[in-house]
């Protein structure tokens, strides 16, 4: 069984012992792309501005000098604090079994390598569609690593992201009870999700 996760928009790199992204060269594509935007201009693209944008702007232009970290110790939002790697006694089972979709390196094993950036499939660089960008290479390495295994793929990833997905996939969707509904309360998601890895 191999599940699916989103990333995070917040990072804290830690840990440098990791290996090279799967798709590196179709990163590095992407950031010469953003590196040609000026900040006004990634300030439209991305909806930001202020410290956010100032930091963002930063972290395209010197990303060949920024630190580097694996993806499952830095991505830092509400799953992955709630999976808290580092505790688990049985990390192998994370590092064999776990993909992270991602706009800006499409692929992720658990100890791929990445630096801060920030970048979703909503977000257009100019006429480029990020969903078409990544679709072929993504959907053709998890044919190799999931349908021709005979394996099982369970997304505990976003909507956002499973619109990249084109091979058969059972979702897992967590809702709360509230007001005599079952609803889907974006923290108790994240939350669940990161727990239901332990």
């Amino acid at each position: 069984m191999k599940i699916l996760l989103s990333p995070a928009k917040t990072i804290k790199i830690n840990n440098n012992k990791g290996v090279e992204p799967i798709f590196n060269d179709k990163t590095l594509h992407l950031l010469d792309l953003l590196q040609k935007f000026s900040k006004q201009e990634i300030s439209s693209i991305m909806k930001i501005k202020n410290k956010i944008l100032d930091a963002t702007y930063e972290n395209i232009q010197n990303y060949n000098e920024n630190k580097c970290g694996v993806a499952i110790e830095s991505y830092d939002g509400m799953v992955y604090k709630n999976l808290n790697y580092k505790s688990l006694q049985n990390k192998n089972y994370i590092l064999e079994n776990v993909i992270i979709l991602d706009s800006f390196y499409g692929l992720l094993t658990p100890s791929s390598l990445i630096k801060n950036y920030r970048l979703d499939f909503k977000m257009k660089l100019g006429q480029l569609n990020l969903y078409k960008y990544w679709e072929e290479e993504v959907n053709d390495y998890l044919q190799k690593v999931i349908v021709k295994q005979n394996e099982v793929l369970i997304s505990l990833a976003s909507k956002e992201f499973e619109k990249l997905i084109k091979i058969p996939f059972t979702s897992v969707a967590f809702r709360t009870y509230k007001d005599g509904k079952y609803k889907n309360i974006a923290t108790h998601s994240k939350t669940s999700r990161g727990k239901l890895l332990i």
